[in-house]
């Protein structure tokens, strides 16, 4: 009696679901439907589309541009601050220590009071005064070494130049010149630890006792 009830169901037109039954061919229609409506839609605002593309392309690289102007301009306030407290700190030192004012043991006291104001600033909590620091002792080792009467433009043709034989600590010469460069060279940019400002410091003094500049 009840299959016969369902047949007479489904005569009549009466609609049975069956909650296990999965119509897949519906399913990718609707699939499809979706994705041709993204395509249509696509086609028409195509136009629009493209615009606004563009223009975020356009967004991204001037704020591209503004940080790139940005980083460098910091970059060379840096080097113009470092490089003005330089010349206010050492200026009358540098003039002295060219003979203008000194020769013999007043010469290395100039040199002593000049090194000395190197240590302060290695001894600072600020970077910039690290920075300072290696700058400065590089500009001495440069003054020593024309001094001795090494030849070259700069300190590292200089370095070049000279023999182990002759410069025993020519190899931490070398050694601080290299974190000089890289400080003046990377600016701002440049993470100088603590530990490395100690350490191209200490080179450039076992220099200078070498030579007896300080």
């Amino acid at each position: 009696m009840q299959e016969a009830g369902l047949i007479d169901k489904i005569i009549n037109g009466d609609k049975l679901v069956d909650p296990t039954f999965l119509n897949l061919e519906y399913l990718f229609y609707k699939i499809y439907s979706f994705f041709a409506g993204i395509d249509d839609w696509w086609l028409q605002n195509s136009v629009w589309i493209k615009f606004f593309s563009i223009l975020l392309c356009l967004v991204f690289l001037i704020m591209i541009i503004y940080f790139i102007i940005g980083i460098y301009k910091t970059h060379k306030d840096d080097d113009k601050k470092l490089e003005e407290d330089y010349y206010e700190a050492t200026a009358f030192e540098r003039e002295a220590a060219s003979g203008a004012y000194a020769s013999g043991n007043e010469h290395k006291l100039i040199n002593q009071k000049r090194w000395n104001n190197i240590v302060e600033h290695l001894e600072s909590d600020n970077e910039n005064d690290w920075r300072f620091a290696i700058v400065d002792a590089d500009n001495m080792l440069e003054d020593l070494l024309k001094e001795e009467g090494y030849s070259g433009d700069g300190v590292g043709e200089m370095l070049k130049n000279a023999e182990v034989g002759d410069f025993v600590t020519l190899d931490k010469a070398w050694s601080a010149h290299k974190v000089r460069n890289d400080v003046a060279h990377g600016g701002a940019l440049y993470n100088l630890s603590r530990r490395k400002a100690l350490e191209s410091v200490a080179n450039f003094e076992q220099v200078f006792r070498e030579f007896d500049y300080i």
